[in-house]
This record gives C-alpha cells, sequence and structure tokens, in this order.
C-alpha cells in the first residue's frame, strides 16, 4: 500500500467547547490523563487555556502548551489531530462561538475525517442559561459529526462524574477501553 492509500488507524480526540468554568470540565481532562497514563493508553494532551493552564501546570511532561486566543490559533491544535490514539484538548471556556468559527472556518470536520479521527464532546449538564445555550450551538453545529459524552457534576468539594451509559460504551470501543468489571 503506498503512503497515500494508506488509512490512517483510527483516533479520537476528546474535549469541551461549553462556555461556562467552574463545573470540572479540566478536573474531568487531569483525570481522563491519569487513567490513560495509569492503562498504558497513549495520548496526547493540548494545553489551549491561554490563562489557567491546567492541565500543563499539572502534568508538564504530559502536556503541550498551543494557547487558544483567536480563532486563527485553531489551525495548529488541528493540525496535531490523529497524532496518538486519543488526543484530550482543553479549551479556556468562554469561548464557544470563536470555537465554533474557527472549526466552520478550517473546516475541521472534514480535516477529523481525513485523519481517521472521531471528535468526542463533552457536555456538562448545568442549570447556567450561558451553558445551556452553549451546548445547544455545540451540538447544533457538530450534529452527527461528532460524538456527545453528556457529565452531570455534583456542586460541592467532591467531584462525582455520571457518564450516559450509551456515551461510555462509545467511548469505550472506540478506544479500545478495558471494561468495568462488576464484583
Amino acid at each position: 500500500m503506498s503512503d497515500l492509500t494508506q488509512k490512517l488507524a483510527p483516533s479520537r480526540t476528546l474535549t469541551s467547547l461549553q462556555s461556562t468554568s467552574r463545573i470540572g470540565r479540566s478536573t474531568l481532562k487531569q483525570g481522563l490523563m491519569s487513567w490513560f497514563s495509569y492503562a498504558g493508553i497513549a495520548f496526547n494532551a493540548i494545553d489551549a487555556d491561554p490563562e489557567h493552564h491546567t492541565l500543563s501546570t499539572w502534568y508538564p511532561d504530559l502536556t503541550d502548551k498551543k494557547p487558544y486566543r483567536d480563532e486563527q490559533d485553531l489551525l495548529s491544535i488541528l493540525n496535531t489531530a490523529g497524532v496518538a490514539p486519543v488526543q484530550i484538548i482543553d479549551f479556556p471556556s468562554q469561548e464557544t462561538q470563536s470555537l465554533l468559527r474557527a472549526f466552520e472556518h478550517f473546516n475541521a470536520i472534514k480535516l477529523f475525517e481525513a485523519k481517521n479521527t472521531r471528535l468526542t464532546i463533552f457536555i456538562f449538564a448545568s442549570d447556567e442559561r450561558a451553558a445551556m445555550l452553549s451546548a445547544h450551538q455545540i451540538i447544533s453545529s457538530f450534529d452527527s459529526h461528532a460524538d456527545y459524552v453528556m457529565v452531570k457534576t455534583r456542586r460541592d468539594s467532591l467531584r462525582e462524574y455520571s457518564i450516559i451509559p450509551s456515551s461510555q460504551r462509545c467511548l469505550r470501543s472506540s478506544m479500545r477501553l478495558p471494561s468495568r468489571s462488576r464484583a
């Protein structure tokens, strides 16, 4: 098979684009990084938050800094899609509109398809109006070109994540993750 016709191994990009903060978006990604490291799953992590640098602060050796400040910054981030079986991107909060415009401008859906990469977007359940509106805009923009994981968190000091079972099956099958045994 030539280099041009050889199909890339499937990969998955995990992110959240929702315009809300303080609900555990970066914390979830930190947990995924810890779990992937423990499970021996190869991944690439990008800290695109130019203000908080949460992932690169916690995992400086495992995270690439690619700050997202405006729509042009997305291209360098998109170009890294498919470099590992799993990619985690931590975008800044309050940037839904800018990110959606940039994804459209760079035709990111086609880029992901060309790199045999499937986008998974975490949607955090929230009663905040801005969070609900941005969730609607995200799902309307990507439609069936992305998978969605609905995440419900408790608003106390100890976060508890709840993932809808169908989303969990989707992630497990696409990344070939081990299933959780019930004892």
